[in-house]
Order: structure tokens, then C-alpha cells, then sequence
């Protein structure tokens, strides 16, 4: 049986942990604003998260029995307490981190309807969906959405008899530019900073590549993993 992956945000960060994983065995199309990928298994198609309807009119070539979908595209900012975000800065963190999120679902979904071919999505969440970190009302709210809407949508697909299998992934704590700009945050509008430079200077961060090895464990062992919601913990 063929399969497919599509990583969203493939061009750093844990994106590029997972094309880097998977790119010697299994043909991938990752989206993403830049590129540095030049592999015979590789298709770049640029896009802009932030402008989700930009997803519309990708063109996506599809020949395979089964696709992996991963909704990696995410943005930490702005971590600033309330009153000191911007509207857009707000705006841009929805569009990235949901609303795309829906755009490509939907795309994809579509696919699915006619052809009938199965279809599994990962959605990267975060453990922020469930917690209550100061700096963080923006993300954490999009993730908790994130959450939501994933187990709608099994809760709809197993409704209409479709092909299609549905996670939220916790990832834990990855080395990436996301932690990075996380680690430069002022104090006053996120007091648990030092925690992470902590982490960081402890070497307590989990690689790209480790984090997407796990992530495919889950992918490849579904009758461990049932439930829509799941972490990198429980591997």
C-alpha cells in the first residue's frame, strides 16, 4: 500500500525532523514559507500560514492509497500578557495555528470523499492546551482549539463511515527556533523564562528527530493509541 506524507511548516523545527525521518523511504509534499530540501522524494509547495486562504489554491498531486497529513505549522507569539498584544499579532497566531489548520483538513478531507482512500491526521498540539501559562493566552487557546476540533472531527468522520484516523499530538519540548524565541521573552510577560533557559542549558530538550521517531511509533502502532488526544509521554 502507497503512502503519502504531507508535513505542514517542513522547513524547521520539528517539520523538518519529520521530512528529515521520513525522507528516505516515503515520498513527502511539504509546505512551508522557505525550502531547503532537494531530495528526488521531496515536493515544495510554498505557503503562507498566515493567509489561510492561500490553502485553496494549492495544487496538490495525490497518487497513493493512504495519506498522512501532520499539521505542523505553529507560532508561539505574541507572549505577552493581555492588554499587551496586538490585534494582528492575535489574528496572525489563529490563522497559523487554527484556521489553517481547518483549511488543510477540509482539503484533504475532500480528497478522501471521492476517492475513498484513507486518511490520517496528525494535528500538533500542545500540553499548553491544558494549562494555565502566563504569556501564553494566545497559543494556549489555539491549541485547546486545536484539541477540539480533532475530536470533532474523528467524532464526525466515524459518523460518515469515512476512512480516516485522528490525533492531537503533545510533542513535549523540542530544540527549535519555536524554543528559542520562547527563551529571549522578557520576564514581565512571562515569568517562568528561567525555566525554560533551564532546560535548554540542561539539555533537557528533546531533538527534532527523536520527537518525530516517536511520533511515527504512534502512527504505526494504532492499537496503542486510540484515543484522539495523545502525547510523545506515552511512547
Amino acid at each position: 500500500m502507497s503512502k503519502l506524507f504531507i508535513v505542514t511548516g517542513s522547513s524547521k523545527g520539528l517539520g523538518k525532523g519529520l521530512v528529515d525521518t521520513l525522507i528516505n523511504d516515503f515520498p513527502i509534499i511539504g509546505i512551508s514559507r522557505t525550502n531547503d530540501f532537494q531530495h528526488e522524494n521531496f515536493t515544495w509547495l510554498k505557503c503562507d500560514f498566515s493567509k489561510p486562504k492561500s490553502i485553496d489554491d494549492l495544487e496538490l498531486t495525490i497518487q497513493a492509497d493512504e495519506v498522512v497529513l501532520i499539521n505542523n505549522a505553529g507560532w508561539i507569539g505574541p507572549v505577552k500578557h493581555v492588554g499587551n498584544q496586538s490585534s494582528q499579532e492575535v489574528i496572525d497566531l489563529f490563522n497559523i495555528n487554527v484556521s489553517s489548520v481547518f483549511a488543510m483538513t477540509n482539503k484533504l478531507v475532500s480528497w478522501t470523499k471521492e476517492t475513498r482512500n484513507k486518511l490520517t491526521v496528525m494535528n500538533i498540539s500542545s500540553g499548553a492546551a491544558n494549562a494555565v501559562i502566563d504569556g501564553w493566552s494566545a497559543y494556549s487557546a489555539s491549541k485547546a482549539a486545536i484539541n477540539a476540533f480533532s475530536e470533532t472531527f474523528q467524532y464526525e468522520a466515524k459518523l460518515n463511515k469515512l476512512p480516516i484516523r485522528v490525533h492531537a499530538l503533545s510533542p513535549g519540548v523540542i530544540d527549535s527556533p519555536m524554543q528559542a524565541d520562547i527563551r529571549s521573552v522578557d520576564k514581565s510577560n512571562f515569568s517562568r523564562v528561567a525555566d525554560f533557559q533551564g532546560m535548554k542549558a540542561n539539555e533537557e530538550l528533546q531533538t527534532p528527530e527523536e520527537t518525530a521517531q516517536k511520533i511515527l511509533y504512534i502512527l504505526n502502532n494504532t492499537e496503542k493509541f486510540k484515543d484522539v488526544l495523545v502525547s510523545v509521554r506515552d511512547v
